[in-house]
């Protein structure tokens, strides 16, 4: 899903990085400015809601920040957006909706 996210994305003019782990993520996020970031809540080495708990936990200004999953869970939709997530998409979502 990752790639057609951002081939999507970059056929409507974003400019996308795709970062594969939570690790990379970490490392590319506090070195570069970003106007989104998508998350999968389901990473290969921590979950997405792990991600963005270490990200806040730096004290830097975060830009939007959605969640995609394919396992909803309404008591971890409300925990994120209590925190200050932007929205919790979940599986299948439309993406024509989510461009915009």
């Amino acid at each position: 899903m990752g790639e057609s996210l951002c081939d999507r994305f970059a056929l409507e003019g974003f400019r996308v990085e795709w970062h594969h782990t939570g690790t990379d993520a970490l490392r590319a996020i506090g070195n570069k400015t970003y106007g989104l970031i998508i998350s999968d809540i389901h990473l290969p080495d921590l979950n997405g809601e792990a991600l963005y708990e270490q990200l806040l936990a730096r004290g830097q200004p975060l830009p939007p920040f959605i969640f995609i999953t394919g396992y909803g869970s309404i008591d971890r939709a409300v925990r994120l957006l209590k925190q200050g997530a932007a929205d919790y998409i979940t599986k299948p979502f439309d993406l024509d909706q989510l461009v915009e």
